[in-house]
């Protein structure tokens, strides 16, 4: 590799595109720092570099370019080195999901698609801004989810929002990228938007751009259970926004302050403290939910005054980038009835569970091994050792709820989702179907009941789930629980949820 091809692949400027990845790692529960790692490695070393020299043997620039103040001439293996690269980046995905692979397979199309003289899309202002802000945000943002989480937990309705924010974030900093090579564009007869807009107009459109994307970035987090870090987001990025207007400013006054240096001076501002931001996200503020527990044969008869016959609570934290949720159910009087505990990387991707039944004394411990459960399960004292399929997509108790959130816009849609959920103490797993049956009193509710139609007409009636309108929280539930009554037969509730921090969208 020669001097001008390394210079031109621009290693370093790679970095300036991280926080839409750091932001995608933010809203996952990755299966390891392994994934996280190689997939850092396929974008910023690989991918990112491959495009920058595609952009530079196509342009042959001669003036500054970004990351670059004085380019040199380019060479012939250039574009060889940047093949190269891209090809070990798509090889190197292979590793991570087949996905990732074909979606920065797609991003290399379109990249050379932006550059080549025959296609020239980088020439034509708003087809190029949208090719560059959709590729380089939404667009990577899902390859990025897809990449670290576990395959199976992809969800377009639980990505959707974050990844529009991403191409929101980059809306306003392209055209950024643009003012200080007019002349260089107009020499090539390149109209990006920036010369379309001006060099004024290109700093107003920007900080129209920043205004709705940080908005809508600050809007998403606060109502995502991630309170704290939209506090922080303005601290954070407000070192980039002074930056910017001080920049504006000297522009106003000075048409030469639009050059390279103030350029790069912006975008590293404005990375790092997304970066930072997004890095400080990692780590999941612990959730937790409550609730109160009546006999739901005493509210159905309209017994206002029903007394609480047992307390819920659940709580999540963050650990080694898995979940560890742990509920516990108490009588009125305090006495732990059942505690369970669950360990998972993502909804689908359990550890291990256990669940000590102290009203049963039945003490269920279940590890995940490859393909298998592997349960050790001691009733009265008497250990048992049995086993249970973990193909596909398999739940265990504590988790149906999460499971219902996240399809809600599926439910809310007529559609029906089947998933598989494994029942402790039998090691048996059954399929279960959700659907939605009416909204009444801004409250969505959810019935699930097995799917198979024989297991169904020899289980206990279905169960419901109340979901709230507006917040998609869960506000109730009802029908038969793990626990027992005080004549040892099965418990079937009324169950209020009476707090709950929203979700974070971990699981």
């Amino acid at each position: 590799m020669t001097l001008s091809t390394f210079k031109h692949l621009r290693f370093p400027f790679s970095i300036l595109l991280a926080p839409v990845f750091f932001f995608a790692v933010s809203q996952t529960v990755p299966k390891n720092w392994i994934s996280i790692a190689i997939a850092f490695v396929v974008l910023h070393v690989f991918i990112y570099p491959a495009s920058n020299g595609y952009n530079s043997y196509y342009d042959r620039d001669e003036g500054a370019i970004g990351g670059l103040s004085t380019p040199p001439p380019v060479t012939q293996d250039l574009v060889f080195w940047s093949w190269g690269l891209e090809a070990a980046g798509i090889v190197a995905a292979f590793l991570l999901d087949y996905r990732f692979a074909f979606m920065l397979l797609i991003y290399g199309v379109f990249s050379k698609l932006y550059s080549h003289p025959r296609t020239r899309i980088k020439a034509r202002p708003i087809a190029s801004w949208l090719v560059v802000i959709f590729f380089q945000g939404a667009w990577i943002y899902s390859a990025t989810v897809i990449g670290v989480e576990s395959s199976a937990q992809f969800s377009f309705h639980r990505h959707l929002l974050p990844a529009i924010i991403s191409t929101l974030l980059l809306a306003g900093a392209y055209p950024l990228t643009q003012v200080f090579q007019h002349e260089e564009d107009a020499r090539r007869g390149d109209r990006t938007l920036s010369r379309l807009l001006g060099m004024r107009g290109t700093f107003v459109f920007s900080a129209g751009c920043f205004m709705v994307a940080g908005s809508s970035l600050i809007v998403y987090l606060a109502t995502t259970g991630q309170e704290k870090s939209a506090v922080m987001a303005p601290i954070l990025l407000a070192p980039a926004l002074i930056f910017f207007l001080y920049w504006y400013v000297r522009v106003l006054k000075n048409s030469d302050e639009a050059s390279f240096t103030n350029t790069m001076r912006m975008s590293v501002l404005w990375a790092a403290g997304a970066i930072v931001l997004f890095a400080m996200m990692w780590s999941k503020p612990a959730s937790a939910l409550d609730a109160e527990l009546y006999l739901l044969e005493s509210t159905a008869k309209g017994d206002s005054s029903a007394d609480i016959v047992f307390r819920f609570h659940s709580k999540d934290s963050a650990a080694e980038l898995k979940t560890v949720r742990e509920t516990r159910f108490e009588t009125n009087s305090g006495k732990i009835a059942a505690e369970e505990k669950v360990v998972f990387r993502s909804l689908n991707d359990i550890v291990e569970y256990t669940l000590d039944h102290r009203q049963t004394k039945t003490v269920v411990k279940i590890k995940k091994l490859g393909n298998r459960f592997e349960a050790e399960i001691s009733i009265d004292g008497k250990v048992n050792q049995d086993s249970a399929s973990a193909d596909g997509d398999v739940l265990v108790p504590p988790m149906i709820i999460d499971r219902i959130q996240a399809d809600l816009p599926i439910l809310m849609d007529g559609k029906k989702i089947d998933f598989k959920v494994l029942i402790p103490d039998i090691m048996q797993t059954i399929t279960f179907r959700a659907q939605k049956i009416r909204i009444e009193d801004g409250r969505i509710v959810i019935r699930l009941s097995p799917a198979n139609w024989l297991i169904a007409a020899f289980a206990p009636p279905p169960l419901s789930f109340f979901f709230d309108e507006k917040t998609k929280n869960i506000v109730e539930a009802q029908g038969q629980t793990l626990l027992i009554d005080e004549k040892g037969k099965p418990f079937f509730s009324r169950t209020v949820f009476k707090s709950k921090s929203k979700q974070d969208g971990a699981h």
